[in-house]
C-alpha cells in the first residue's frame, strides 16, 4: 500500500520497496530503472520516504510528528507535494516543521485554514527561555498589503513604502 502511495503522490510510476534483513538496507526500484539501495538514491527521495512513511504507518492513530528543515534536500516542487500530503492526507496528525525556506513558508498561503505559523525568539537576558508567538493572525494585514509570508517573516529589516504603486 505504501508503494501505491508513493506512485500516486510522487512518481506516477510503479515503485517497489524491498527491505533486506541480511544487510539492513532498503532497496528501491522505480519503473524503468534498476533496483538500488536507498543510500544510492537521491537525498530528496530519502527525505520523502522519511517524512511520509511514519504518517502512512500511523494513519489510523493520532500522531505528532516533528520534522526539521525538510527543504534542505527537496526540490521546491517536492516541497509543495509534501505540504499537500501533510494538509490533505493526514487528518489524525499534528506536524511541526522548522524551516528557513521562503518557498515552504509561501506554500502555507495555499493552506491558510490548516497551517499556523509561529515565531520563536530568545527572551532577553535569559539563556534557555524562548518567547513563542502565533503570527498567523498577521496574515490579514499581509494580504491587504499584497505581501508574501516570506517577504516579512524571514527578514531582519523591512522598509515600508507608502502607496500601492510604490510597492
Amino acid at each position: 500500500k505504501y508503494e501505491d502511495f508513493l506512485k500516486k503522490h510522487f512518481f506516477n510510476k510503479e515503485v517497489t520497496l524491498t527491505p533486506s534483513i541480511e544487510d539492513d538496507v532498503l532497496y528501491i526500484e522505480i519503473e524503468g530503472q534498476e533496483e538500488r539501495a536507498i543510500y544510492d538514491m537521491g537525498d530528496g527521495l530519502q527525505t520523502i520516504i522519511l517524512c511520509t512513511f511514519p504518517l502512512f504507518m500511523n494513519q489510523d492513530k493520532n500522531l505528532i510528528l516533528f520534522i526539521e528543515e525538510p527543504e534542505l534536500t527537496l526540490h521546491p516542487g517536492m516541497q509543495r507535494k509534501l505540504m499537500e500530503i501533510y494538509c490533505n492526507e493526514c487528518e489524525n496528525a499534528q506536524i511541526f516543521i522548522t524551516t528557513h525556506s521562503n518557498h515552504l513558508l509561501d506554500i502555507t498561503l495555499d493552506y491558510e485554514e490548516k497551517v499556523s505559523i509561529y515565531s520563536f525568539k530568545k527572551e532577553e537576558g535569559e539563556e534557555d527561555r524562548f518567547i513563542i508567538e502565533n503570527i498567523t493572525a498577521n496574515k490579514e494585514i499581509l494580504d491587504f498589503l499584497g505581501i508574501r509570508n516570506s517577504s516579512v517573516f524571514l527578514s531582519n529589516g523591512i522598509i515600508w513604502v507608502e502607496g500601492i504603486s510604490d510597492r
